[in-house]
């Protein structure tokens, strides 16, 4: 039975913009806001709302069929796992809002295929899991399946995921990739940007799928990139937009504020 602050997201066909509020209002509930989007013939919704002294979420989600319905408490925590390469600084902002409490996730493992973070994780008491060899990405889903992970953030892990990890966590899986994409996918992009001479740069959060770098996105930040500056300059100005371009997707994610629409998504503003 929910109680309390909660949220209501839903994909419609047929696109009834009252369907949810008022399947709410006669269980009790008070609705506090509704964001809604209409695109290629699809009705997308988000509501917060207080169920009071209860609601079968169960039962509204099958009131509401065909429509696609996920209802959560406001207050529940998803389980993120971390994987991390070399570079500390999209690690170590996924951690701070996880502990201040600014990222309503909780942080279950780091994974990566280097130790050299080890020691970043341990500052802030998360187990820290290094893997290698042939078989590393069947150790790694067996590992997150143990840490009954809900959602998988890549915080610059420089390997290629494959198909199965890309199966497990549809949906559930955000990479950050130093690009204005779809400029510029794959390695090193802060070279290939410098050498056309583009006058932005920036950070790209999406879904991870079988395509590279291809996902749909969740957010992206820009920054100016004039001529004087050289590759390092780029690279170095680009940390920060990842950082928070990363983190701020993945908040999206676990406030129940995004909603995959084919290629693209659907981002509600919130709370």
């Amino acid at each position: 039975m929910l109680r309390g602050a909660a949220r209501l997201l839903r994909v419609s066909a047929a696109g009834d913009a009252g369907a949810a509020r008022s399947a709410l209002e006669s269980r009790g509930c008070a609705v506090v806001s509704v964001e809604q989007h209409r695109e290629q013939g699809r009705f997308f919704e988000r509501v917060v709302f207080d169920a009071g002294n209860g609601l079968d979420a169960g039962a509204l989600e099958a009131a509401l069929a065909p429509d696609a319905v996920t209802i959560r408490a406001a207050d529940e925590r998803p389980r993120l796992a971390v994987f991390a390469g070399k570079e500390p600084g999209c690690l170590e902002e996924l951690l701070e809002r996880s502990r201040t409490g600014e990222l309503r996730a909780d942080v279950a493992g780091v994974l990566s295929n280097h130790a050299t973070l080890a020691p970043l994780a341990a500052d802030y008491g998360v187990p820290f899991h290094c893997f290698g060899g042939e078989d590393m990405e069947a150790a790694q889903l067996a590992r997150l399946a143990e840490l009954r992970v809900d959602v998988v953030a890549l915080a610059r892990y420089m390997q290629i995921l494959g198909p199965a990890f890309c199966e497990a966590y549809a949906g559930r899986a955000l990479n950050v990739h130093h690009s204005l994409l779809p400029a510029f996918p794959g390695a090193r992009p802060y070279d290939a940007a410098w050498a056309r001479g583009v006058k932005l740069i920036g950070a790209t959060a999406h879904y991870v799928t079988e395509e590279l770098d291809g996902g749909p996105i969740v957010a992206q930040a820009a920054l100016p990139a004039p001529h004087a500056l050289s590759v390092r300059d780029l690279r170095r100005a680009g940390a920060a937009a990842e950082r928070s371009v990363l983190a701020d997707a993945v908040a999206a994610h676990v406030d129940r504020r995004v909603l995959i629409a084919g290629s693209r998504c659907v981002v509600f503003a919130g709370p």
